[in-house]
């Protein structure tokens, strides 16, 4: 929360869900760890929290629960992946 590059992310303006699931139009479920949701122009910020090594498997993830939520309508803010080793690692995709 304190760090430089995500504190934004913590202010009030935005309506927070952890681990809310998504449908996907194929009955999938998608459950990202959080999305900052501004119901003011319906866009969406998805942030998903790792721990080892960057993959391209987390950017998969990510971008398809970006997919799943532009299928209902909203728009893409930022896709966080933030690895939380000994060092946080702010990966935008």
């Amino acid at each position: 929360m304190n760090h430089k590059e995500l504190s934004y992310l913590f202010d009030d303006t935005m309506t927070v869900e952890n681990e809310r699931d998504i449908i996907t139009k194929d009955g999938f479920i998608l459950r990202p760890d959080r999305l900052n949701i501004s119901e003011e122009n319906k866009s969406v910020s998805i942030i998903d929290y790792k721990t080892g090594i960057p993959s391209y498997d987390h950017e998969d993830q990510i971008n398809g629960y970006a997919h799943a939520l532009a299928e209902i309508g909203y728009s893409i803010n930022e896709k966080i992946l933030i690895y939380t080793n000994q060092e946080i690692v702010v990966n935008k995709v």
